[in-house]
């Protein structure tokens, strides 16, 4: 009889935490996409505001399939992770982001794409806003990035 409650016990925790996994949606998983990609958009721009002599940039992946960290003098090699080891790359559906298969990046507008740059005081070499619209299973995402704040917003799924 306590062997059956053990059981019991460990396929009850088995479901727990499969459960979030199963009903994860397309919605779900673009918001979750936009906050992680609006949180390394404010850690470039932070990176770039503490060292203005060497500044980070982010640089999309040309198939849309995520992003990487990079200083702005070299930005094919990615800078390490301050806190993962290895480098600080994010592809949708894999480490980091292995929740948010079939995210991609659908649209850029800004400058200097494929790259987000930010000047020295934190904002962007343009005029307008910058935006990157996320996509997933036929809904969008789009974040806007204000073009002297460098803070960012995002916006209602579609």
């Amino acid at each position: 009889m306590p062997e059956l409650i053990v059981v019991i016990a460990v396929v009850a925790i088995a479901a727990a935490l499969a459960a979030p996994m199963l009903g994860q949606t397309a919605g779900t998983r673009l918001a979750s996409a936009a906050r992680m990609l609006a949180a390394d958009i404010d850690q470039t721009r932070i990176a770039t505001l503490t060292r203005a002599d060497r500044p980070t940039v982010l640089v999309f992946a040309d198939d849309g399939s995520g992003y990487h960290l990079a200083r702005a003098e070299t930005p094919d090699t990615p800078i390490d992770h301050p806190i993962d080891p290895g480098p600080y790359v994010i592809t949708f559906g894999h480490g980091r982001a292995a929740s948010l298969a079939g995210v991609t990046i659908h649209s850029l507008d800004f400058d200097d794409a494929p790259t987000l740059a930010f000047g020295r005081f934190g904002h962007l070499p343009q005029p307008e806003p910058a935006t990157i619209t996320l996509a997933d299973d036929g809904r969008t995402l789009t974040l806007t990035i204000h073009p002297t704040s460098g803070e960012v917003a995002i916006g209602e799924l579609e």
